[in-house]
């Protein structure tokens, strides 16, 4: 239990714990990530961000989802 205060000017009361209390004490506006319920506006790129030695990479989840379509793919046939 304590309290953190940021640059920014809030203070969070018990932080890190489910009991945690946040108060603005500046201009800033602070929002809990759960009171948050509507679309944010965020759009995730399609450009390949991931690389290895300057090349383009895949990831291991993008290649598990490439193996169960094509597994998928094979037993429709």
């Amino acid at each position: 239990m304590g309290v953190f205060q940021d640059e920014n000017g809030f203070k969070a009361l018990n932080p890190g714990m489910s009991s945690c209390k946040i108060f603005s004490t500046g201009t800033t506006k602070v929002t809990k990530s759960a009171d948050v319920t509507g679309d944010i506006g965020y759009k995730p790129s399609t450009a390949p961000k991931l690389k290895w030695n300057g090349k383009t990479a895949i990831s291991t989840r993008k290649l598990q989802e490439m193996r169960e379509e094509q597994r998928k793919k094979s037993k429709g046939n």
